[in-house]
C-alpha cells in the first residue's frame, strides 16, 4: 500500500477511533445477558441438539454459541456432537464449546482429541486450536498438543495454536509468532494473526507499533481486521497512529 493510501487510512481511523471513546467497544452488540437467543434458553436450545434435521442441529449449536458461558447446560451434548461423522456438525460444536469459554472446561479432553485428530481437516483442527484458546487457563492439558501444532504445515493453524498458546499462557514467545505471521506475505495467515489478536482482552499490553504498521498491509481483509484489534483497544493507540500519519 502507498503512503498516501496509509495516511487515509490512518486517518480515518484515528477519527474514529476519537469519536468512539468511552464506547464500550468489543462487546457484541447483539449479545443477549438474559442468556436466551431468540427467545429461547440454553435448555430449549440443548434439546434441539439431537434433532433429526440436521439444519434445526447447526442452528441450535449457533444459538448456544451466541448465549455464551450460560450455555454450559449443553457441554456433554456438544461433546457427543465431536463424534458426529459429518465435518461440519464437528466444526459447529467446536466452535459453539470456544464460545461458551472456560464453562465449557469438561470438553477440554474432547477437543483436543479433535485437534488430534487426522480425520479432521485443516478447518476442524483450527476451530479446535482457537476454541482451546478461548477456555484460557483451563486448557492448560493442551499446551503440549498446541506447541506441536507450530510445527505444522498449515500456516493458518500454526497461527491459531499460538493465539491459543497466548491465551492460555500468555507468554511473550505466542505473541511474537503472531505478529511475524501478521507481517508475512501469506495474506490468509496475516489475516488469521489478527483475528486471533482481536481474541486477546483488550486490557492486554500488546505492542502497537505492528499493529500500526499493519494498516499498510496489501490485504484489505487484513487491514480492516487489524482496525478492529486497534479499536478494541482504545485511545492508547492514538499516539503510534498520530506518529505514523506523521511519518507518512
Amino acid at each position: 500500500m502507498g503512503s498516501r493510501k496509509l495516511q487515509q487510512w490512518i486517518g480515518v481511523w484515528t477519527l474514529s477511533l476519537t469519536a468512539s471513546c468511552g464506547v464500550a467497544l468489543g462487546q457484541s452488540p447483539s449479545a443477549d445477558m438474559t442468556g436466551t437467543y431468540r427467545g429461547k434458553d440454553a435448555r430449549a436450545w440443548t434439546a434441539l441438539l439431537d434433532h433429526e434435521n440436521e439444519h434445526v442441529r447447526r442452528q441450535a449449536a449457533y444459538a448456544l454459541g451466541r448465549i455464551g458461558s450460560p450455555a454450559q447446560i449443553a457441554v456433554p451434548a456438544l461433546i457427543k456432537t465431536l463424534k458426529d461423522p459429518r465435518l461440519e456438525s464437528r466444526w459447529y460444536a467446536l466452535d459453539t464449546l470456544g464460545r461458551i469459554g472456560p464453562a465449557a472446561e469438561a470438553a477440554v479432553p474432547a477437543m483436543l482429541a479433535a485437534l488430534q485428530d487426522p480425520a479432521n481437516d485443516d478447518v476442524v483442527r483450527r476451530t479446535a486450536a482457537r476454541s482451546l484458546g478461548r477456555m484460557g487457563p483451563a486448557a492448560q492439558a493442551a499446551i503440549p498438543e498446541l506447541a506441536k501444532a507450530l510445527r505444522s504445515e498449515d500456516p493458518r493453524l500454526r497461527v491459531a495454536a499460538a493465539g491459543a498458546l497466548w491465551s492460555i499462557t500468555n507468554k511473550d514467545e505466542a505473541l511474537k509468532f503472531l505478529y511475524r505471521f501478521l507481517a508475512g506475505d501469506d495474506h490468509d495467515a496475516a489475516y488469521e494473526a489478527a483475528t486471533a489478536l482481536l481474541e486477546i482482552h483488550p486490557d492486554a499490553e500488546l505492542p502497537l507499533e505492528p499493529l500500526v504498521a499493519a494498516l499498510g498491509h496489501p490485504s484489505p481483509d487484513v487491514r480492516r481486521a487489524t482496525t478492529k484489534v486497534l479499536q478494541k483497544i482504545g485511545p492508547r493507540t492514538l499516539v503510534p497512529l498520530v506518529a505514523a500519519l506523521r511519518t507518512n
